[in-house]
């Protein structure tokens, strides 16, 4: 119950937070950003403040003690703000506080939350297939359980540990290196009292779908289509990779296919050499296996869905109004046809975005929305010249004066905006077009007004590098690109100050640190790819994506200027992933890969959704049966390795109800550390206790010099690991043996090293 509530506080926080920087193009949306922005505000605020009381028994206590009281203090401002902040005298008449919600497109909100249900149900079954447990033992899926090893160790090591300060739980001694915020969000949900399985999966569900949720408002946004966003959304569960051809040729019959994909173990592998792609790097095993990673790619969608919305907005200086007689010269002057009779780079102005008409507010009177304005309301009309109720608490006074240039809409116009991206008028009355017809200019801001939005998600990008480095990395890049290709410079250099003023201790931190094996050369070009040349990287993004990349081209040719410079922005992570490598482990460079199909992926629907609808001599049979085939081209390989999921064995590993772990947790400290065998997982991790090295690849990912690390520890430091060992009672678990061995209270040197000779090697 306290970790529901725990939650129920995360993302109201978070919906507080957003409402006052984003607009929301639906209430779908809106939950999302809730939910991925107060996850990882309030892992951030919770880990800290335990930091903060690290000698106390608990830390996690006062760390979601303090959490509750921030939170509560936070969602009641609207009651007390007024006893402590004078409102401002002098609020700006320029300052345009807009509608909450976006006109959307047409179609039907039903469908959307539809398939969002969809999603809950099978993200759901995905996590507790892959990771359930059963009479207290943990049960992990095979394809999972080399990640979950060090995973849930990590949250043992909060939930019924004391990790604070952090160290990683399977190579005790020395400061932690790994992106691990999600995992201690895991744990202190466990210590709130969830299961193991249920505070992980609980977090990666609402996290992957949050994530969908956000790829389906993208698409919606750049191509003014829900079906594009509905479709791209759903194209995340089909990579594209042409594995499934291979491996239906080697089938004897459509029998023998049918009966071998039933009955398949593991995920489909590709046709290259490097290791990992016999893993089933191209498929959902990454997510499975990297519960971190969906909610990180989230906060990323949820910032470029945002600069989307932004510079759509962006103002236009007003057009003289034509004259009597250029009016009279046209054929059709009718106002829903001339604002489209400009150039095709007005067709990509911000300001094709219809505004709700509203009046300017000052500061002094805009009114905060009550508590129950919290949860997400019902979603408004798509297109409403004159605001909700709940949208009218954050527009204008009556006291402001709107700018002259600024055109009053009748709602038959309003009705009538459509985005057909120059297709035919009656495509254009249908959902899903590409770009706004009507014109609407947006009150001009001041420089300054414009920036809290800006800075708001540089703190959220700023806050990524202990979630998951490798998306922080891979959003630097695209926004890097992002800021030559669009306006608004000043802004996202206000972004970028704000993310590296948080980000520079986080990474100070994740790479520093002495005893570590050098990093290979940044440039590395190639990826995994044997013997990279140009050809050989061509055939494995060929192969990697099949025919995606074909429908890929053909929406760069119906799209325009905006879509194509934020598809050439995404891009770079692709050029990330194949020219550098950030890891000792070069395959770490998939996470890129992984989400540019994401964005992609909504090209891909784009190009369906014009297929779909593409005419030929007055009829759309041949482009429905194009994109019908190409289609079922994409998705076989998905289909196929939904099956593993379905029927992997499991490893079991016990973790309540065990006597080793009560003995442990009666007769030892969360600090002690444990001389063992080499282990994956093991019941001493499950009580929160550490050990001085456990599987060897653990280590090496971590770039640990092995040969001086273990001297290094044990002899090098005063308070190191050595006072630890010497300090507390050391336990020695032979292979196959569960029963403790108690030996004596201090060691000299020589029998330490017999020791570390005797029961752990250190060779990787």
């Amino acid at each position: 119950m306290l970790a529901l509530i725990y939650l129920g506080l995360a993302f109201a926080v978070g919906d507080f937070l957003c409402r006052r920087f984003y607009r929301f193009a639906s209430v779908a949306h809106r939950c999302a950003a809730a939910i991925l922005s107060g996850l990882l505000i309030s892992s951030w605020f919770t880990y800290l403040a335990g930091l903060l009381f690290a000698r106390a028994r608990q830390p996690l206590l006062w760390g979601n003690l303090l959490f509750g009281i921030a939170a509560i203090a936070v969602l009641s401002w609207n009651r007390w703000k007024h006893k402590v902040i004078k409102r401002a005298q002098d609020a700006s008449p320029n300052t345009f506080v807009a509608g909450r919600y976006l006109p959307r497109p047409t179609g039907s909100s039903v469908a959307d939350w539809l398939l969002i249900a969809g999603y809950v149900v099978l993200v759901s079954w995905m996590m507790f297939a892959s990771f359930n447990s059963s009479d207290g033992v943990l049960r992990i899926a095979n394809q999972e359980y080399s990640d979950f090893g060090p995973n849930t160790a990590i949250m043992q090591s909060f939930a019924v540990g004391h990790n604070f300060p952090t160290e990683y739980p399977h190579f005790s001694g020395d400061r932690i290196r790994y992106h691990f915020l999600f995992y201690f969000q895991a744990g202190n949900l466990e210590f709130l009292g969830l299961s193991p399985v249920w505070s992980l999966n609980l977090l990666s569900i609402v996290t992957l779908v949050a994530m969908l949720t956000l790829a389906m408002t993208l698409g919606e946004v750049v191509f003014n289509s829900r079906a594009v966003g509905r479709l791209g959304s759903l194209l995340f569960f089909f990579f594209g990779s042409l594995s499934y051809v291979t491996y239906l040729q080697r089938q004897p019959s459509v029998r023998a296919a049918i009966q071998a994909i039933r009955q398949q173990r593991d995920f489909l592998p590709s046709i290259f050499p490097y290791r990992g792609d016999a893993w089933g790097t191209w498929s959902q095993v990454t997510y499975l296996n990297q519960r971190h990673v969906a909610s990180a790619i989230g906060i990323l969608l949820l910032v470029l869905i945002f600069l989307v919305i932004r510079y759509r907005m962006r103002p236009k200086r007003a057009k003289a109004p034509p004259s009597i007689h250029s009016v009279a010269a046209q054929r059709n002057p009718s106002p829903a046809i001339a604002p489209h009779t400009s150039s095709d780079d007005d067709a990509t102005r911000p300001e094709n975005i219809l505004e709700p008409s509203s009046h300017i507010t000052p500061a002094s009177a805009a009114t905060e929305p009550k508590w129950d304005n919290i949860l997400p309301s019902p979603e408004p009309v798509a297109a409403q010249p004159i605001p909700c109720p709940e949208i009218r608490a954050d527009i204008c006074s009556e006291n402001a004066t709107q700018p002259e240039t600024s055109p009053e809409l009748s709602k038959e116009e309003i009705a009538s905006v459509s985005d057909s991206g120059g297709a035919s008028d009656s495509e254009a009355a249908t959902e899903g077009a590409t770009e706004p017809k009507q014109e609407v200019v947006a009150p001009m801001e001041r420089f300054r007004d414009t920036l809290p939005g800006f800075i708001f998600s540089g703190v959220l990008l700023g806050l990524l590098p202990m979630w998951n480095s490798a998306v922080f990395i891979g959003a630097a890049a695209v926004l890097g690109v992002w800021f030559i290709l669009f306006p608004l410079r000043l802004q996202m250099l206000a972004m970028a100050v704000t993310t590296g003023l948080i980000a520079l201790s986080q990474i100070l931190y994740l790479t520093g640190g002495s005893g570590r094996t050098p990093m290979p050369r940044l440039f590395h070009w190639g990826y995994t790819v044997d013997q990279p040349t140009v050809a050989n990287v061509v055939k494995y993004l060929g192969f990697t994506f099949g025919f995606k990349w074909l429908l890929i081209a053909l929406a760069l040719v119906f799209a325009n200027s905006l879509q194509r410079r934020l598809f050439l922005a995404v891009s770079s992570l692709v050029a990330v992933a194949f020219c550098f490598q950030f890891t000792i482990e070069v395959l770490a460079n998939q996470k890129f890969i992984h989400t540019w199909v994401i964005i992609a992926n909504l090209f891909v629907a784009f190009a369906l959704w014009r297929l779909w609808r593409f005419s030929l001599l007055r009829t759309t049979v041949p482009g429905k049966l194009i994109a019908s085939v190409l289609f079922l081209l994409v998705i076989p390989g998905g289909v196929i390795d939904f099956f593993p999921i379905h029927n992997t064995g499991w490893s079991e590993v016990q973790y309540r109800n065990d006597p080793l772990i009560e003995w442990l947790k009666r007769n030892t400290t969360p600090r002690d550390i444990f001389l063992t065998d080499r282990f994956v997982t093991h019941p001493i991790l499950m009580a929160g206790r550490r050990v001085f090295y456990g599987w060897p690849y653990f280590a090496w990912s971590a770039r640990m010099a092995l040969s001086t690390w273990h001297t290094t520890m044990l002899y090098g430091r005063r308070s190191s690991l050595s006072d630890r060992i010497k300090s507390y009672m050391l336990l020695i678990f032979r292979r196959f043996t569960t029963r403790p061995i108690t030996t004596g209270w201090s060691f000299t040197r020589c029998q330490i090293n017999r020791l570390l000779s005797s029961v752990i090697s250190l060779r990787v």
